[in-house]
């Protein structure tokens, strides 16, 4: 690493999945005007990719560090899997986009069809299944009557879903289908952040069935799954962009602690892991660490703008990839997967049939792979608790509800200390705060999950955008929008 002034420099601090987005991005703009830019890429840890991440296990099966999907209908992540050659290297998820259960009261209960809006589409089905006791699908159904509430205000989404659908629908079905994609809470996570479309169900249609219902039927078929994934699981888009980044210099075991103004340019402080490190200056940053961690890294120069990133919360998230033979299954699985909800004082949160959804997941067709999930706000204490104990505490409750009688062939658990970030009641408030701190620094951007959403679209999204509005604040301007935070 050298402080000498050349060619304009930026630093991109993260190399998740944001990161290298914003990284490769930087590159190609530099390419295409013909200009010298010098890209440094500094990560803690010694690889890339984040959250994101896969390896086969030693039984054969595939293990996901993070997703192992991506929405298809949002083109940001299909257009990077473009750009870095891996479309033939897409499949399709097979069967229905959400879990096929929910384990309530001892045994798998199967959701209805018309689910994909977390309220019901098709009454008819939804009536006629037993997800619900028979007094909690007739509440539901008073949504159908209820007056929208007063005002135009953000709601958590226990103030929208209780008073609407009943709190067994809330605790039942509501709570585990989100939980399993924001791991919030539903008494402060903020439904104008997560799913807005739910509130402007209630402001145009007046009842959120009403609603979801319309939108289901001006739905155009897609030619695509609702879910994608490529054949050897989301590691290989790492392993891909790290092959695409152009030249950028990259830095890992690098980790940064500051940073700082120092005139019209920055400085970075940061150092490989047991060394004194040294300063870094560049005439722009992007944070692409989770908002927490950015927090950190500019409290000392830009205290207002610390303030709110450090109110916005990731908690641990544990998974445990679980081998089976085939022969050990006394019934068949539910499909896809289930949840569980909360209120069964269980350990485990849901579980997706991995070779069930991508049946390339296993190198043999006498291999089960079933993915367990913990973690999130309620589920912090899993941090104290081994992965031995973990284990087997899960493996024991999916006996229990799928009836395996046999150990698992092999357990292996990813820990993700910042897994997902809550959106929080305040969150787009906090954003805004955000927004108005950064227009004083327009040669600082953020990117990540922290922020517009937290799927792998968003994320390859932010980072694109982030590396965009820096390339701006160089001098270079390039058509398209200048987002403050990606």
């Amino acid at each position: 690493m050298s402080g000498e002034r050349g060619p304009q420099r930026v630093a991109v601090v993260g190399g998740g999945l944001a990161g290298l987005a914003a990284a490769r991005r930087l590159t190609e703009l530099a390419a295409l005007a013909e200009q010298e830019l010098e890209v440094l890429l500094f990560e803690a840890t010694d690889r890339l990719g984040g959250k994101v991440g896969s390896e086969w296990s030693a039984a054969g099966v595939l293990v996901e560090r993070g997703p192992d999907s991506f929405l298809a209908r949002k083109p940001a992540l299909l257009e990077l899997i473009e750009a870095v050659g891996l479309t033939e290297q897409l499949t399709g998820s097979i069967g229905p986009a959400l879990s096929s259960a929910i384990y309530r009261d001892g045994r798998m209960r199967r959701l209805p069809p018309g689910m994909g809006a977390l309220v019901p589409t098709d009454l008819g089905a939804f009536l006629r299944s037993d997800l619900l006791s028979l007094p909690g699908r007739l509440r539901a159904l008073a949504d159908l009557w209820l007056p929208p509430p007063p005002g135009e205000g953000d709601l958590s989404l226990r103030q929208l879903i209780g008073p609407r659908l009943g709190r067994e629908y809330l605790e039942v079905v509501a709570e585990p289908l989100i939980a399993g994609v924001h791991g919030g809470r539903a008494d402060d996570m903020s439904v104008a952040a997560t799913m807005p479309g739910l509130l402007g169900f209630l402001r145009r249609d007046g009842s959120l069935m009403r609603g979801a219902r319309r939108q289901a039927g001006q739905a155009a078929p897609s030619p695509r799954p609702a879910f994608m994934s490529l054949v050897g699981g989301m590691g290989s888009l790492i392993s891909a962009l790290e092959g695409h980044l152009g030249p950028v210099c990259q830095y890992r075991q690098a980790e940064v602690s500051a940073v700082r103004s120092r005139g019209r340019q920055l400085s970075v402080a940061v150092g490989a892991r047991g060394t004194g490190g040294g300063e870094e200056w560049v005439d722009a940053v992007i944070l692409a660490t989770p908002a927490e961690v950015s927090a950190r890294l500019l409290r000392e120069g830009w205290p207002e703008l610390a303030r709110p990133l450090g109110e916005i919360r990731h908690y641990p998230l544990l998974t445990i990839t679980y081998a089976y033979a085939k022969g050990a299954l006394a019934e068949a699985l539910p499909g896809q997967g289930w949840l569980v909800p909360g209120r069964e004082g269980l350990t485990l949160r849901g579980a997706t049939v991995m070779t069930s959804k991508w049946p390339q997941r296993a190198r043999s067709d006498q291999l089960v792979a079933i993915r367990a999930f913990l973690g999130g706000p309620s589920q912090t204490w899993i941090t104290d608790r081994s992965d031995a104990e973990l284990e087997d505490t899960v493996a024991h409750e999916i006996g229990k509800m799928t009836g395996i009688q046999e150990a698992p062939l092999e357990a292996t658990v990813v820990r993700i200390e910042d897994g997902n970030p809550a959106y929080r009641l305040g969150h787009l408030d906090r954003l805004a705060e955000i927004e108005r701190q950064l227009a004083g620094v327009p040669q600082l951007a953020l990117a990540g999950a922290s922020y517009r959403g937290i799927g792998l679209s968003d994320v390859a999204r932010s980072g694109q955008e982030a590396a965009l509005r820096v390339w701006n604040a160089l001098g270079w301007d390039e058509d398209g929008p200048a987002t403050v935070i990606g």
